[in-house]
């Protein structure tokens, strides 16, 4: 939640969910979807996140999606999400 929340209070960012996805090495890493108001910087963006988070909570991928998809019930619909294959950018 309080990723979401960081994510949120950026001026850019319009909607934000973020997951812990299992990689090819079976490893778990934080993946942030992002739908953006405008142009999308991920690099800005972890910056903007390494401010005021702790390493750890800095997600490992930020991926701009044009919208957080839903289930029937209005629930993040996690499934349908894309993997974040090719998209780890190192941090620091």
């Amino acid at each position: 939640g309080e990723i979401v929340h960081r994510l949120l209070q950026h001026g850019d960012v319009k909607e934000a969910v973020v997951l812990a996805r299992k990689d090819e090495r079976d490893e778990a890493s934080l993946c942030g979807y992002v739908v953006s108001r405008g142009a999308f910087n991920a690099s800005e963006l972890r910056t903007y996140l390494k401010r005021s988070l702790p390493e750890y909570m800095v997600p490992s991928y930020l991926v701009e999606v044009e919208q957080i998809p839903l289930t029937a019930n209005g629930k993040v619909d996690r499934r349908a999400l894309p993997e974040p294959q090719g998209l780890l950018q190192t941090t620091g």
